[in-house]
């Protein structure tokens, strides 16, 4: 009889060393006191990045760093190793932020999230790495740089931008242009408009990837508290 359950009791036990990943994970809030019209530099950030506007003379600034999915019990001690060395740090110079990523280098066990809520005039400097850019309601100059991957830019209905964007490979559509269309893909591709009067400006740049400009005529009205 033991030998009959033996090989069945060790299978259980290999496979109960396979667990989620989902207790690594660490998840971190703050906020930072910033002026109207300041600048804010993401240096290195990695993943997926949103950026939402509010009315608070704050940044407040939400990371979470965790494994994938799924890991066997020999990548977990890897896993974990990587996200102790992933690190985020916060550094203010008058009217300028900067929040710099360090991520060790293979990190391919983890995932990275960053959430922050700025003033609604907030400047941009972004320099992403790979992943997704989302930014909402920014009514100012915008610059950001993706490597690989997607930038999506909800822009206010009342505000006036210049556009210059350009993806190495991939496609591009602004408010206006006309091939707004199922994107196709392109080599080389970009798109200039000039906005009339006061304008803010964008400056948009994806080595590998698409870049998509909507107004957020017909979107719901965030509220924060």
């Amino acid at each position: 009889m033991r030998n009959i359950w033996l090989p069945l009791l060790s299978a259980i036990g290999l496979f109960a060393q396979d667990k989620p990943a989902a207790d690594l994970r660490t998840e971190k809030t703050q906020t930072i006191e910033f002026v109207s019209g300041g600048l804010l530099r993401m240096k290195n950030s990695t993943g997926m990045l949103t950026i939402e506007a509010w009315d608070k003379p704050a940044v407040e600034l939400t990371t979470i760093k965790s494994a994938r999915t799924m890991l066997p019990a020999k990548e977990r001690a890897k896993a974990t190793a990587q996200l102790d060395q992933t690190a985020f740090t916060t550094e203010r110079h008058g009217n300028e932020l900067d929040i710099a990523t360090a991520v060790p280098k293979h990190a391919r066990d983890i995932e990275i999230s960053y959430h922050l809520w700025v003033p609604r005039d907030t400047r941009l400097a972004i320099d992403h790495a790979s992943g997704e850019v989302n930014i909402e309601g920014v009514a100012a100059d915008i610059e950001a740089t993706l490597s690989r991957g997607e930038i999506f830019l909800y822009l206010p209905d009342d505000a006036a931008y210049s556009a210059k964007a350009k993806s190495g490979i991939g496609g591009i559509n602004l408010p206006g242009d006309p091939e707004l269309r199922p994107l196709h893909l392109h080599l080389g591709h970009s798109i200039a408009q000039e906005g009339g009067g006061k304008t803010h400006i964008l400056d948009l740049k994806v080595g590998y990837g698409d870049i998509y400009v909507m107004r957020q005529t017909g979107m719901p009205k965030r509220v924060t508290e």
